[in-house]
């Protein structure tokens, strides 16, 4: 126990474990392998408040969620997911096409990445034959559009100083 932090301890009720974290504008979101929480800066004496907001979803992997625009997006075992206040499903055309070639046992490998130049969330994942990531999904967040294909990539980072991201 330290007591040069008031940050404290909190038990979350709903989860054996945590799965990933997002930072977001005025809260993080955390995922145990169960539910989604919210984390707030409340002040002392808690420091953080916690929130339960989804019970049931998770995330496929601690890298497989993207703050863009104030809203999170992450990719769950089955669907992917958008945060913006509410948790709600996104409508996407190429969930089987996603899902049914995708290798479960590596999906602590599943990141994700913005390109905000073209409003983009990109998941790299590995196919069903594979131990790396070489697919990915890509969803464009202003016109809701969806794209699919083969890339090999192990990290991402968004604009660097040469305009492009790396």
């Amino acid at each position: 126990n330290r007591t040069d932090n008031t940050a404290g301890s909190q038990r979350l009720g709903v989860g054996s474990y945590l799965a990933g974290r997002c930072k977001g504008r005025n809260e993080s979101l955390i995922w145990t392998d169960k539910a989604v929480y919210s984390m707030q800066f409340i002040g002392p004496p808690f420091t953080f408040g916690f929130y339960l907001i989804s019970d049931g979803l998770s995330i496929v992997s601690k890298k497989a969620a993207v703050n863009a625009r104030n809203s999170i997006y992450w990719m769950d075992f089955n669907n992917f997911f958008l945060y913006n206040g509410s948790v709600l499903p996104l409508k996407c055309p190429v969930l089987t096409h996603v899902f049914g070639d995708f290798n479960m046992d590596q999906r602590q490998k599943v990141h994700g990445g913005l390109n905000s130049q073209f409003n983009e969330i990109w998941w790299y994942y590995p196919s069903a034959n594979s131990s790396e990531c070489d697919r990915y999904v890509m969803y464009n967040f202003l016109t809701e559009d969806w794209a699919v294909g083969t890339m090999t990539r192990s990290a991402w980072c968004d604009q660097a100083l040469n305009g492009y991201p790396v």
